[in-house]
């Protein structure tokens, strides 16, 4: 009698339902894995941008101004480095000849928001005044909430304490 190399129906049909329970119990972890990757990618990304600005003002020696793309304190839609081209010293930022340094984009799944309407760092590497910048990610849950402080000294502080969505 010749014997038979493989597996049974049955045998697979174990196998695929395995398979199945495995995935179904680490799929959830999963995206909660790729929305924390997000998340820190993301702060990491507008620290670097505060840090290049200042790095910016005092390389160049004059002021630098960090604002949104669309007006107002919702920076989601992306943000710019600007530094005035009319009149460098008198930080009045005239939209029509500032330059731009560097373009951010949107945010993918977060928002953005800040307690002013754009960061003017000034040449000494200080900031005109304090901020806050608040990242939260889309359906947030757990730990998806950054919140990065701007100091009138112009140190950037992620507060690693208050993670918790709103």
């Amino acid at each position: 009698m010749k014997k038979h190399i493989g597996f049974t129906l049955i045998e697979l049909m174990v196998a695929v339902a395995v398979v199945g329970v495995v995935v179904a119990i680490g799929m959830p972890s999963f995206g909660e894995l790729l929305k924390n990757n997000r998340m820190v990618t993301q702060a990491n990304t507008i620290i670097a941008s505060l840090h290049q600005a200042r790095s910016e003002t005092i390389n160049r020696g004059i002021s630098v101004r960090i604002e949104p793309l669309v007006a107002g304190t919702d920076w989601s839609a992306g943000w710019q480095l600007r530094i005035d081209g009319s009149n460098p010293s008198d930080n009045d930022f005239d939209d029509d000849v500032d330059i731009v340094i560097r373009s951010y984009e949107a945010l993918k799944q977060s928002t953005l928001t800040s307690t002013v309407d754009n960061i003017i760092y000034l040449p000494d590497g200080s900031v005109s005044a304090a901020a806050v910048l608040t990242l939260i990610a889309n359906e947030c849950t757990r730990e998806h909430k950054r919140i990065i402080s701007i100091k009138l000294s112009g140190f950037i502080w992620l507060d690693p304490n208050d993670k918790t969505c709103p």
